[in-house]
């Protein structure tokens, strides 16, 4: 699985800027939409980057999980069992903000 940024809308039902794994697809889409300019690959920031990230970050560097992107690949299972959390509840929590650190703001007019 592959972390994408949408660049433009073309039948993908997401909009610009929405951060979207590449098993939201079906096979063999992907390729095309990115030859097609509507998805980029994403290259997350480091972990230590995110505000209050910096102990998950360390805990989760042992592991090989250096960035965004990396977090958001990794099983919810391997993060639960590094943290000692007894459901991933905690870890879906922690990837939707990931994904919303991710999103670009919202874009300002020039006037």
């Amino acid at each position: 699985m592959a972390i994408y940024r949408v660049c433009k809308r073309l039948s993908t039902g997401q909009v610009p800027g929405d951060v979207v794994d590449g098993e939201a697809f079906r096979d063999g889409v992907v390729p095309v939409l990115l030859a097609r300019g509507a998805l980029k690959v994403l290259e997350g920031p480091p972990l230590t980057e995110l505000p209050g990230w910096v102990l998950r970050a360390e805990a989760l560097a042992e592991f090989g999980v250096m960035t965004a992107t990396d977090f958001l690949e990794t099983d919810d299972e391997l993060v639960r069992d590094v943290f000692g959390y007894r459901s991933t509840r905690a870890v879906e929590r922690w990837k939707g903000e990931v994904r919303r650190w991710l999103m670009p703001g919202p874009v300002k007019k020039r006037g």
